[in-house]
Order: structure tokens, then sequence, then C-alpha cells
């Protein structure tokens, strides 16, 4: 059997479910952890995440209508989630 050296960087919390005992592999620093199979980012890497950049929805729709002949637009829940990947909160207001 073999065992895993637990480290800083592991999800412990995630150890109690099913699918919280995996090997990942961060997309930050390119480091090894354990946690739930659905995490790309480290505990490390989280908790020194930069805070995230309020972005108004109207701001993000009218950089996709800017964008609109290279890239493909879908439904406005998609574009919330490409945007949250890089770090953006997309709010409804029109400030």
């Amino acid at each position: 059997m073999e065992f895993m050296e637990l480290t800083f960087r592991d999800w412990t919390e995630d150890y109690q479910y099913e699918n919280g005992n995996y090997e990942c592999l961060c997309l930050t620093c390119h480091q090894r952890f354990y946690g739930y199979k659905g995490r790309c980012i480290c505990k490390v890497c989280h908790t020194n995440a930069p805070p995230k950049i309020k972005l108004p929805m109207q701001m993000l729709l009218s950089a996709v209508e800017e964008c609109a002949d290279i890239v493909p637009v879908g439904r406005p829940i998609e574009l919330i989630k490409i945007a949250a990947r890089y770090g953006y909160e997309v709010s409804d207001a029109n400030t």
C-alpha cells in the first residue's frame, strides 16, 4: 500500500469525501497536492490569490461586442465563468 505525504498545499478538508483524495497539479505553481479531484489550485496559491476585480456586466458585454467577430459568444453564464477564470467578478450593476 502506498502512503501519501501530506503538505501545506493539500486540501485536507476534502479527504472526508469520496472524490477528496486525488493527486492534483496546481495550475499556478505547478506543484502536486491532494484534494478533491476537480481542484486545480493548491491551498497555498488559493490563500495567496489577489482579490477579484469587480467588473460590471455592461462592461463585459461591451468588450464581447467589440470582439464578436473573433470570439464566439455563448450564453451570459458562460461569459461570467470566463471572466471569473481571469480573476474578474461580474455584477449586474451598470457602474
